[in-house]
């Protein structure tokens, strides 16, 4: 008998083990994804479960109709938003790249994706694939669904976690990064088709949706090639200050990578430029990244949003410790427990926070640099940039 329980106790500990394994992977596939950093914040708050749904605004607050105003047949889960909803099967009707039966897997397997089926790709080859609107494109007959005599929004045995993370397996496949980012392209115009309708009252057609989910990813990865092209000999780093003033700054240094943030607005364009540099322990330039986005309501906003792309950036990178070095006392102070009653602000700050804890260590502290700082410079040079570039230093390895 108590063999019994040791096997069965190890058979636990075995099932859980891979479970985390393979949740460790979904985290590394979603950072390591070449798309916008928009789409990738989405995915992060679809799997952590803060997407304002009907139902979770429902099950939270008690407030509104937690039904679906698409089908008007079932609760809007975040499943049922995405996958499964009558007007959202059409699209995926559509879709160029589909999951054949990764439903069943995360219903049947142990490990969500431990033996994820066939993708199916309608393309042959990446990235001259024939549009899916273009005439002679086959038709495709899978899409993901939820399994046969699944309830939608009861008993489900699976979710929209177990779905990515099965996903996430398609990585070791030929192109299978590509297919995946094309997917998180098609889960974002979802999102935006139903908020359309929701808020504006406007109805878009599936192929309309698909058509801006293909472009957007095209117009990235085309700019993406571009960046690359980018020679890096193009930015010049700031001579250090003094010998003395550099060692007794990095005499209470802790390690890791520590990140300095700064922001440029155009009043005429209304675009905030970001310049996010990241140095090593020893004080050394590293690698860094000019950013431009469309400028926020208030300049506290725009510092919040700063310190989320560089926690972002510091995820593509899989760096384990880091430090933030913060633009500004106030914010640091919010970021650190501070109450804050603008809920924009509330928000960013909440999700900084959860971004933190996919560190073995990750720390806050004051930024103290002046306009000389290659930050400061980056992202005055992101202003004039339609894509984001990374800069990296040739004459350092970290």
């Amino acid at each position: 008998m108590a063999k019994k329980e040791q096997e069965g106790s190890e058979r636990m500990q075995g099932a859980e083990t891979s479970c985390n394994q393979a949740r460790h992977q979904m985290w590394r596939v979603l950072w390591s994804l070449n798309v916008n950093h928009k789409i990738k914040i989405f995915i992060w708050k679809r799997l952590k479960d803060v997407v304002p749904v009907k139902e979770l605004i429902y099950r939270r607050l008690m407030k509104g109709d937690p039904i679906c105003s698409g089908c008007g047949e079932d609760v809007e889960t975040l499943e049922h938003m995405l996958l499964e909803c009558n007007r959202v099967k059409e699209i995926w009707k559509l879709a160029p790249v589909q999951w054949d039966g990764i439903q069943d897997v995360t219903r049947n397997s142990e490990v969500a994706g431990s033996s994820l089926p066939g993708c199916c790709w309608e393309r042959d080859c990446w990235p001259n694939q024939q549009h899916p609107s273009d005439p002679g494109s086959k038709g495709l007959t899978a899409q993901p669904v939820a399994p046969r005599g699944a309830a939608p929004h009861a008993g489900r045995a699976w979710n929209i976690t177990t779905w990515w993370t099965a996903l996430s397996e398609a990585k070791h496949r030929v192109q299978g990064m590509e297919h995946i980012a094309l997917t998180a392209y098609i889960l974002w115009q979802i999102w935006k088709c139903r908020n359309n309708r929701k808020f504006n009252n406007k109805v878009q057609e599936p192929m309309q949706v698909i058509n801006k989910a293909w472009n957007a990813w095209m117009e990235f990865n085309n700019g993406v090639k571009e960046a690359r092209k980018c020679s890096i000999s193009k930015t010049t780093v700031p001579p250090q200050t003094n010998g003395q003033e550099v060692r007794q700054n990095l005499e209470n240094r802790p390690r890791g990578m520590h990140i300095r943030i700064a922001t440029s607005w155009n009043k005429e364009t209304k675009f905030i430029g970001y310049g996010i540099i990241a140095a090593n322990s020893r004080g050394q330039d590293v690698i860094g990244w000019k950013m431009r986005e469309r400028a926020s309501e208030s300049q506290l906003q725009q510092r919040v949003e700063g310190v989320k792309w560089a926690l972002i950036k510091a995820a593509e990178q899989r760096w384990r410790l880091v430090c933030i070095e913060v633009p500004g006392k106030d914010l640091l102070q919010q970021i650190q427990g501070s109450k804050t009653a603008n809920m924009w602000i509330a928000t960013l700050i909440n999700d900084i926070r959860e971004l933190s804890t996919m560190f073995y260590k990750c720390s806050f502290c004051l930024g103290k640099y002046n306009r000389n700082d290659l930050s400061c410079l980056f992202s005055a040079q992101a202003l004039s940039n339609y894509h984001d570039l990374e800069w990296v230093n040739p004459n350092l390895l970290y």
